[in-house]
């Protein structure tokens, strides 16, 4: 498939994308997360998960790599800081915390990770209104 780029946030301070897939897949095809509602609680665990290309965990950008059990570090509306492990390659994979009810919910973007317990993430926040303007 192809991919069109519909909005971005202009570089790594704030690594996002919103690509329209050509041809799409039809929705009854797709299973996804929801959208976190408002900026994430720093006081309940995430979830970081991606396909690094490490050649360890991520086999090379093979397999989905992720590092549970984080700990949000700094909770800002354009960038976010964890103690997750994500690894080079990561970036555009999701960061999900779990709602009270337990629920898994999309809060932000991996952006870079040092490999060493430090991965910044773009907040839903910075770009929730371009999310809403091309998802009509």
């Amino acid at each position: 498939r192809r991919a069109r780029r519909l909005a971005d946030g202009g570089g790594m301070s704030a690594d996002w994308a919103i690509l329209r897939l050509q041809p799409g897949i039809p929705r009854r095809q797709l299973a996804g997360l929801q959208p976190h509602p408002a900026l994430a609680d720093p006081a309940r665990p995430v979830t970081m998960a991606g396909y690094s290309r490490d050649s360890g965990i991520g086999d090379g950008g093979r397999v989905l790599s992720f590092h549970p059990d984080c700990a949000i570090t700094d909770s800002r509306p354009a960038l976010g800081e964890t103690d997750c492990t994500a690894f080079k390659g990561a970036a555009g994979g999701a960061v999900i915390p779990l709602s009270t009810q337990g629920e898994p919910l999309v809060c932000g973007v991996i952006s870079q990770g040092n490999g060493n317990g430090r991965s910044t993430y773009v907040p839903l926040e910075a770009f929730r209104k371009s999310l809403r303007r091309h998802l009509r």
